[in-house]
């Protein structure tokens, strides 16, 4: 408790020259907001749990909690319990109460591929493609196309 989690999948990339932004950024949500939660935003899909930042509150813990409960009414009915599913049931169409913002999406992009001229400043991509697609094939193209790892990278992951 009083503390702070960034939660992120797996399918990130961190800018490694602007970590200590990405600290002071992080401090300054935590530190200078009343919110509970911050999520990574796509029109597409606006509350997207790829990234999250909690604050280690009663109120989060609550919440958790409840999406937890959700999760395991579902399973129990032998139904999918998709997690980002009734968390965007909650806060959209039930209005839970709890504060949550958005990160900004200059510092934390999501999409397909980044464009370009972002490359110097984001401080975190999370790639999102098709779930039909080869995604492992797909985000390493990303990856590879906006020169973030290199040729050599790219084969040996893309052969793992």
């Amino acid at each position: 408790m009083n503390s702070s989690i960034l939660f992120t999948d797996a399918t990130i990339f961190v800018n490694k020259n602007n970590l200590i932004l990405l600290k002071n950024y992080v401090d300054s949500l935590v530190n200078n907001t009343d919110n509970d939660i911050f999520f990574v935003y796509l029109a597409q899909d606006p509350i997207n749990i790829g990234v999250m930042l909690l604050k280690c509150n009663e109120t989060n813990l609550v919440f958790w909690e409840t999406v937890l409960n959700r999760m395991n009414n579902l399973k129990k009915q032998g139904r999918d319990a998709w997690d980002q599913g009734i968390i965007k049931q909650l806060l959209i169409r039930e209005k839970y109460p709890i504060k949550y913002d958005y990160f900004d999406i200059n510092k934390v992009w999501a999409g397909g591929q980044m464009p370009k001229e972002k490359l110097n400043d984001f401080f975190i991509y999370k790639s999102c493609v098709n779930p039909q697609s080869n995604r492992q094939l797909t985000r390493l193209t990303y990856l590879y196309n906006l020169e973030l790892i290199t040729k050599e990278e790219y084969e040996y992951w893309l052969n793992k």
